[in-house]
């Protein structure tokens, strides 16, 4: 064996062990997971923030500040002044039994006899293996790190993630992250016995950390450098266990932070420890959460220091509060420690005496209220916070139930599972109202407004004048005095998932470069502006192409900015009404719908047609009445295999104005190829984990700016500038008209740099000027003008019968329009029309028809006399030649120049 594999054989021998004879060896200082370098010399600050760590894989320590290593072989050798003989000897010894190593922490070593005592029990069935790359991107995309990964042990069980729970240096059951698609997200190995992570390594000297759930103990150590952390085996549910296994153990450490997620379990969990440990226990403040539900969320939305002030915020919570709220009775009631006292006078003989009877078993007060904006009268509800049987619960109660006994008994009792004896109920009502009054007088209740309207929310009855932002998520508003009613169905479509940056980089660094990507994007961020820039007309973004080109997923990828995309895209298969009901709930939201290809084609049209002009059709209510039209102001977003303009034609709305009203994004997505098939594999795992928060951001952000009136003044001239310029650059009314749309995509873009500058995009400016170019040319294939001529004109074909074909030498021997509904004449290259009526019923469906004819007559498609809109044609009848006037189209759609300037004041139905 040569020396090199001597030596190989020797690091091999002790391995794990390797660290801390070293580190114990050399008495390196510990911070966290790192140690300070032993080599002064090249620390100018003494290795202030500690640059050394131990590399598992490469056996050593490895200080990435001055390239130090020291291995085990390298510490005798070169610490130690010992020869390769010696060293070699040492391969023998019972390292166990060595005097500097029984102290160190963080690596797990006891002898069988040590086993023995503690009755710890070895399974062989668990076992972990080396982590996965997939495994490691997943924790990485967490926020740990290798450090924290390799310091609690994680392992790969069967492609899952195993957090191992290790009693007296041996694994006594592992936590399982379900890494498939199916099943809960945890479950554990059989035969697991979980109370504590990081069991081995905690000191009761010093605060523990405790947190429900593994991936938060560990987000703790990320953030903090704190490792005096444990989770709970099987979350909140499973503290009874924990207490009776553990409880003795836990009574030893200095004080517990308890930090249950922040949800009813977590507050549970907060409960159940402060009522088994008293005043060990510390509670940190959840307000500091900002609606995240636990501290892995935190770390990835907000960063370490953010978590540092969490864990700072801690204190005994709900004694406090409770002494607080105790301090605050008023009238003939107080607290004794157990329950709600009321001073009741009574009359014996003639004497009076004061008798305390005891109304609650516990304590219950009033702390706020909560108007209902969208009740007619506003009803208010009174926000009730109660301990019973030590459990604090949250109550919202109808202000008008605390006058009412039965209501209110029923509502305690049944509803809320808080007992209140049939004989008190009166002495309750009498208390919960001298509650509310002492309380509204000293100005101790704050005021919440709750809606199920969403977006930019204005409201003036019943003495209010509120404006302000309702973002449909009642955990997060935007404005803390005004949030979303909690029993909306929004509330589960508008939730959060991954952070901002995530988003960024995982979902639209990899489309931003793509055009019809880049413009839907960017559409789904302006659709909220439409309100604030005093944007005139709502429009869709439609986004055609053949099958396998990512429709779909591109409008998973669009809808992923504000929410969940399984819940935030509607099919189009839905009926008429409540696809435009969904689009009036949204408001200033974006609406997507998936797939024209299921919906009915009677009535897609209309629907893109209302849908463009932001209002509900009129309706009435079941008395016969008139229903108010609601309106909305946002972007909606389709896709199909057949463009949206198509289905415009069968529209039986009066007005194909919603052409103009209307962004066409053709070819799909991505080409239908392998490559792009991994690419939009990538997008939909991506976008199934990373949504909602950017979208959240980035209205918090629009809500801030619109409060500074000189940034909107900004903003709006911005908007008018890029309209005109667009104005410019297009050649058709429609194309303009559009340009108008192309013009907020501009200026969104604009205050996403600002937002952002993450969201920059090198392709941009010519992804804006292709949708220009691209625009003029649509519109002017789709021009409605031409389309209603050509409309028109199969329409004359089919009714051939209809008309009387004439020439120069054409006679009437007699009336030819005595025969029914004859339409007029006919010549070679011509038409000549008798009514308005007849050309009107025909092209209704392409906008005014009135709007039109002028059109043509500019166009020269008409043949008029000067200033009128029908010309006098000559026909022979009965050897006589007779006048008539006509309304007279060619039959080709020739772009004339203007040569006569039309009388804006003509009348042509004159």
């Amino acid at each position: 064996m040569t020396v090199k594999e001597q030596i190989k054989e020797f690091k091999d021998y002790f391995d794990s062990q390797a660290e801390r004879i070293i580190v114990d060896g050399l008495g390196l200082q510990r911070v966290g997971l790192k140690y300070r370098c032993p080599n002064t010399s090249a620390h100018s600050h003494g290795d202030k923030n500690p640059s050394m760590s131990w590399y598992k894989e490469g056996q050593c320590l490895k200080c990435f500040g001055c390239d130090t290593v020291i291995d085990l072989y390298g510490y005798y050798k070169n610490y130690k002044g010992m020869s390769h003989k010696e060293i070699m000897g040492l391969k023998g010894q019972q390292w166990g039994e060595d005097s500097a190593l029984k102290d160190f922490e963080g690596v797990i070593v006891r002898s069988a006899e040590e086993n023995e005592e503690k009755k710890v029990k070895p399974s062989k069935s668990f076992k972990l293996d080396t982590l996965k790359d997939f495994q490691k991107d997943y924790l990485d995309k967490r926020g740990l790190s290798d450090l924290v990964i390799d310091y609690f042990k994680l392992g790969n069980v069967k492609g899952n993630i195993g957090f191992p729970y290790i009693l007296n240096g041996q694994i006594t059951g592992i936590k399982l992250k379900n890494m498939s698609q199916n099943g809960p997200k945890y479950k554990s190995v059989t035969g697991s016995e979980m109370m504590l992570l990081n069991r081995d390594n905690l000191k009761p000297d010093e605060t523990l950390y405790i947190t429900e759930g593994e991936v938060d103990c560990l987000s703790l150590a990320e953030a903090t450098n704190i490792f005096n952390v444990a989770s709970i085996g099987n979350g909140a549910a499973s503290l009874n266990k924990l207490f009776q296994a553990e409880g003795e153990y836990l009574e030893s450490f200095k004080d517990i932070v308890v930090i249950g997620d922040h949800d009813e379990k977590g507050e549970e969990m907060n409960q159940s420890f402060h009522r088994k440990f008293g005043s060990k226990c510390k509670f940190v403040d959840y307000e500091l959460f900002k609606g995240h539900k636990d501290i892995n969320e935190v770390l990835l939305k907000e960063g370490p220091e953010h978590v540092k002030t969490i864990i700072a915020s801690a204190k005994g919570r709900e004694l406090n509060e409770l002494d607080e709220l105790k301090s605050t009775i008023y009238g003939n009631f107080y607290y004794s420690g157990e329950a709600i006292i009321a001073e009741v006078v009574v009359k014996k003989a003639n004497n009076e005496e004061v008798k305390n009877i005891p109304i609650f078993s516990g304590f219950m007060t009033i702390t706020g209220s909560i108007v209902d904006l969208d009740e007619e009268q506003g009803i208010e509800y009174l926000k009730i916070i109660s301990y019973f049987h030590n459990i604090r619960k949250e109550l919202l109660i109808r202000k008008a139930f605390i006058a009412n006994e039965n209501k209110l008994l029923e509502t305690l009792n049944n509803s809320n599972g808080i007992l209140i004896k049939s004989r008190n109920k009166k002495l309750m009502v009498e208390y919960l109202e001298e509650q509310f009054e002492g309380k509204l007088m000293d100005e101790k209740i704050p005021s919440i407004y709750m809606t199920k309207n969403v977006g930019f929310f204005k409201y003036r009855k019943n003495g209010l004048n509120i404006k302000t932002f309702i973002y449909p998520n009642s955990k997060m508003p935007i404005d803390k005095d005004y949030q979303y009613n909690p029993d909306e169905i929004f509330n589960e479509v508008f939730v959060h998932a991954g952070t901002m940056s995530e988003w960024i980089g995982e979902v639209y660094d990899r489309v931003k470069e793509n055009r019809n990507a880049f413009i839907s994007i960017v559409g789904a961020f302006a659709s909220i502006l439409l309100e604030p820039l005093g944007v005139p007309e709502n429009f869709l973004i439609d986004i055609s192409g053949s099958t396998s080109t990512g429709k779909s997923t591109l409008l998973k990828v669009t809808s992923s900015i504000y929410g969940k995309p399984s819940k935030m895209i509607s099919d189009f298969n839905a009926t008429s009404n409540s696809i435009i009901s969904r689009a009036v709930a949204l408001k200033n939201f974006p609406l997507f719908l998936d797939d024209s290809k299921k919906a009915d084609k009677t009535i897609i049209g209309d629907v893109i047609y209302t849908l463009s002009g932001g209002k509900e059709k009129g309706r009435s209510t079941i008395t016969g009445d008139a229903r108010a039209i609601r309106e909305f102001n946002n972007i909606t977003f389709t896709n199909g295999e057949v463009a949206a303009t198509e289905y415009l034609s069968e529209s039986s709305s009066n007005g194909r104005g919603a052409y103009s009203r209307l962004l066409p994004l053709e070819g799909g997505f991505l080409k239908n190829s392998q490559e792009n098939a991994e690419v939009v594999n990538k997008l939909l795992e991506s976008v199934s984990r990373l949504y909602g928060a950017i979208g959240y951001e980035w209205i918090q952000f629009i809500y801030s700016e619109i409060q500074d009136p000189d940034k909107l003044k900004f903003w709006r001239e911005a908007y008018e500038s890029y309209k005109t310029d667009n104005a410019e650059l297009l050649s058709s009314d429609i194309a303009r008209r559009r340009g108008v749309h192309i013009a907020l995509l501009q200026v969104t873009y604009e205050i996403m740099l600002k937002f952002n500058a993450a969201l920059g995009c090198k392709a941009s400016e010519d992804h804006f000027e292709k949708l220009i170019a691209m625009t003029d040319k649509d519109a002017d294939e789709t021009d409605n003008y031409k389309m209603a001529h050509e409309h028109l004109m199969e329409k004359f074909k089919e009714n051939a019968y209809k008309f009387i074909k004439i020439d120069d030498e054409t006679y009437f021997n007699e009336e030819p329009y005595n025969l029914r509904e004859v339409w007029g004449e006919c010549r070679e290259d011509q038409y000549l029309v008798l009514s308005y009526e007849t050309i009107s019923k025909l092209i209704r469906t392409f906008g005014d028809a009135r709007d039109i004819l002028k059109k043509w007559k500019e166009l020269g498609v008409m043949e008029t006399d000067k200033n009128q809109y029908k010309k006098t044609i000559r026909i022979k009848y009965r050897d006589q030649e007779v006048r008539g006037k006509r309304y007279v189209i060619n039959t080709k759609y020739d772009q004339a120049e203007i040569f006569e300037k039309v009388d804006s004041t003509l009348n042509p139905f004159d």
